[in-house]
């Protein structure tokens, strides 16, 4: 069920305010949000928007807290802490060319990335859908099915999907995540799905065979 938009109530990952769910927490733990449906890409043309609206840079951050741009006047924040101040300035600085970056990661990702088909869309939601249901979390390594305690993590990178397996140490109960991965070519998110279904990852429900009988009764 999504959260309603509420003070405090913000996704862990990206910031967002609405369309969140509560993500599972022990009894001392916080309560913590993740978008339902994943978390939306950057909005870059927002952020250029941003940029060019705000006054010129570059701001400078001075040890009282404010922060100064070029032009004459008032400084154009300020804060009570100067390491935040630091951060301000730096990130109005920082933010055209991270903007730019990002713009040319997915330029050059795009040829890459699977073929998605509108049945594609249903299928990934769907996928989405039953990993956040069985405790599935985003991590460093994408997808995983714990963070301590995990047992696989599934990513995607330069045209391949990505399967991590932890594993225990002799005289120790404590899981442990490879820097390896074992990496399988695929060119369709339905191809990504009969994987991770043969893999014994997903369960065989979302399987193009299945899902083709399904269809055929």
């Amino acid at each position: 069920m999504t959260a309603p938009t509420e003070p405090g109530r913000v996704c862990r990952d990206c910031g967002a305010t609405s369309g969140l769910v509560m993500r599972p927490y022990g009894p001392l733990d916080p309560p913590e949000y993740e978008c339902a449906d994943g978390c939306p890409p950057l909005d870059l043309d927002a952020l250029d928007a941003l940029a060019a609206a705000a006054t010129d840079g570059p701001w400078t951050a001075h040890p009282d807290g404010l922060v100064w741009s070029p032009l004459i006047g008032d400084p154009v924040s300020g804060s009570v802490l100067p390491e935040d101040a630091a951060l301000i300035a730096a990130a109005r600085n920082a933010l055209p060319a991270l903007v730019a970056e990002v713009r040319q990661h997915r330029a050059a990702q795009q040829p890459t990335a699977p073929a998605a088909e509108p049945s594609d869309r249903q299928l990934l939601a769907a996928a989405h859908r039953w990993a956040r249901t069985h405790g599935w979390r985003v991590t460093w390594r994408g997808w995983a099915d714990g963070l301590s305690d995990g047992t696989v993590g599934v990513g995607w990178e330069h045209g391949e999907l990505r399967i991590w397996r932890s594993y225990t140490t002799p005289g120790s109960s404590d899981r442990r995540w490879p820097t390896w991965s074992t990496d399988y070519p695929v060119a369709s998110v339905r191809q990504a799905v009969d994987v991770l279904v043969a893999l014994d990852v997903l369960p065989a429900e979302l399987s193009s065979a299945y899902r083709a009988a399904v269809a055929s009764r």
